[in-house]
């Protein structure tokens, strides 16, 4: 038995499911395929589904600002319906201290800057203001548990942090990567469940498709493995 499409997906967690969206949004049809039950039942449904924008490479910065308005707008970006109803973003916003380890985040607030991405550098006094249940003692370098030390602080405390509103989180990962799902399945995409890849097969040198645990080889020209180790053999 055997199928053709022209890209195969391995893994539909997040990662896998919203390449599969893009893809086939772009008249690329694409077959998913995942050793698990369900669509984010790998690491995502791990996640701690954090959205953040502090990246320490100019692509990465960029990138992330680009998905913050994805998940900001999530029904619109979706635009298809899930009978599980959809995951949501909380933009609560995040604080990173400012460390020597880190660079008092100068770096990541340069990139920020290039590409108009807010921020605000709060003070101790106003770190405090806002957020009185912090604790601004340093606690490097971190301890072993069997120190007799551990748990407590080192020299010196953090005078400053960086502030960034669009930070935020996601309700449910796994839910998020369900709707991906459905709106990769409205734009012509199609998912396989319980099927581990055991072959990447090729002809002519070329990538030619996969073979799965069944028996049943799919073939494409284009193989993408998103896949974590719960995805695919």
């Amino acid at each position: 038995m055997s199928q053709t499409t022209d890209a195969i997906i391995i893994g539909a967690g997040i990662i896998g499911a919203a390449t599969a969206l893009e893809l086939n949004r772009k008249g690329i049809r694409t077959i998913s395929v995942d050793k698990n039950p369900a669509a984010g039942y790998g690491s995502t449904s791990g996640s701690c589904a954090i959205i953040r924008v502090h990246y320490s490479t100019l692509e990465g910065t960029a990138f992330a600002y680009e998905g913050y308005h994805y998940w900001r707008d999530w029904a619109d970006y979706l635009a298809a319906d899930d009978e599980r109803g959809l995951a949501e973003f909380r933009e609560t916003g995040c604080l990173v201290m400012c460390t020597e380890q880190n660079g008092h985040m100068q770096k990541h607030t340069e990139l920020c800057a290039q590409l108009d991405i807010p921020f605000e550098r709060w003070n101790a006094q106003k770190i405090l203001e806002r957020l009185p249940i912090y604790d601004l003692k340093s606690y490097f370098p971190a301890k072993r548990m069997d120190d007799p030390d551990f748990g407590k602080p080192g020299a010196g405390n953090v005078e400053e942090a960086v502030h960034f509103p669009t930070a935020g989180y996601i309700t449910d990962p796994q839910l998020a990567t369900h709707n991906l799902q459905r709106a990769t399945e409205a734009a012509g995409g199609t998912f396989l469940f319980n099927r581990a890849v055991t072959e990447i097969l090729q002809a002519d040198g070329r990538v030619a498709g996969v073979k799965l645990d069944d028996g049943t080889e799919i073939h494409a020209p284009v193989v993408i493995n998103v896949a974590g180790p719960h995805s695919a053999r």
